[in-house]
């Protein structure tokens, strides 16, 4: 297996040769399905060549998604949220794969800081990218942000009080208007943004017979981050973020995240971990906008003893929400306090 292999050439030669001795080629016939939406897989894939595409059911029958490529991971949003396929992938010309283990993986991903560092930011490039490839489905299936506390919970659950101290000690605070915009469709951000408090609208532009208007696709509350994919992926932004109501933000300007990333491996881990999950979770909201597939908790139904729904958040989800709270609320209050 060699470097260009793997999705956006994150792994470094060594990481490659690990994967290579500890997985298996595989030759895939067109037509043949690598994972089932609904159904969980042993094992974690890399394209090496041909061409795979991802498909999910809706009400109107199967929606084709993104096209899966040389260096493309399959069945990385299944192992990040550890839970059955969301989508079905399947070869649509003979390809050529590598798998390995989820397991094995996992371990590697425990004993390897580094190597867990690039992978997490390999599957955060990936998945920023599919997002992106979702706009035009967008556009058609109104979706909404996750709920408030699961941001919160996904990236100041993985991070230490230490990585929360330093980016109050190097975020800049400021408090956008009403009418604000954020960040620019099409036009480079300099940092990533922190929602401490207010709302944010997300909105493509969409060209009709030569008259661009504007599709709002989601709302940012507290504890959401923006500008994170255009971070990781090093490419435009692909919506406009505009201020809703007055609100408070932290920015973590790319230069200085950059050099942290670089300087510090333990920090890159829980980062880009923390980034893959957001990624992953919003991934899988999009997804579910226009899945029929999707098993909700609504409080006007029963709850089904043996229904295992998609938002429900077990005993150890529920503590890390309880410290990720504390450390925003920290973060917040400091912020609020001013130099």
């Amino acid at each position: 297996m060699n470097q260009s292999t793997v999705h956006q050439e994150s792994f470094n030669q060594a990481d490659c040769d690990w994967i290579t001795a500890n997985s298996r080629p595989e030759s895939i016939a067109a037509g043949r399905s690598l994972l089932t939406a609904g159904e969980r897989s042993a094992a974690l894939y890399w394209v090496v060549s041909g061409k795979f595409v991802a498909s999910i059911e809706t009400a109107a029958g199967p929606q084709v998604l993104t096209p899966l490529e040389p260096g493309s991971g399959i069945g990385l949003l299944a192992l990040i949220l550890d839970r059955p396929a969301l989508t079905s992938v399947s070869a649509i010309v003979p390809s050529e794969v590598v798998a390995i283990s989820q397991e094995r993986f996992k371990a590697q991903l425990k004993q390897d800081r580094a190597f867990a560092a690039r992978f997490y930011k390999a599957a955060a490039i990936q998945f920023s990218q599919e997002l992106r490839n979702l706009s035009g489905l967008l556009v058609q299936n109104q979706s909404t942000a996750s709920p408030p506390l699961r941001k919160v919970l996904l990236v100041f659950s993985e991070l230490y009080d230490s990585d929360v101290n330093w980016m109050h000690e190097v975020g800049e605070r400021f408090s956008p208007t009403r009418g604000t915009v954020l960040i620019q469709q099409g036009i480079e951000a300099d940092a990533i943004h922190i929602l401490l408090q207010g709302t944010l609208s997300v909105s493509i532009a969409i060209d009709r017979n030569g008259v661009k208007t504007h599709k709002e696709v989601a709302r940012l509350a507290v504890g959401d981050i923006v500008g994170e994919m255009s971070f990781i992926d090093v490419q435009p932004p692909s919506a406009t973020v505009t201020v809703l109501e007055n609100s408070l933000v932290l920015a973590l300007p790319r230069v200085q995240l950059n050099t942290k990333l670089e300087q510090d491996a333990a920090f890159a881990t829980r980062f880009y971990r923390a980034i893959a999950l957001t990624l992953a979770d919003r991934l899988a909201d999009r997804l579910g906008s226009f899945s029929n597939q999707r098993l909700a908790y609504n409080q006007a139904t029963p709850l089904e003893n043996e229904a295992e729904y998609e938002d429900e958040l077990d005993t150890d989800q529920l503590q890390s929400a309880a410290l990720a709270s504390v450390r925003f609320d920290w973060l917040l209050q400091q912020v609020r306090r001013g130099p």
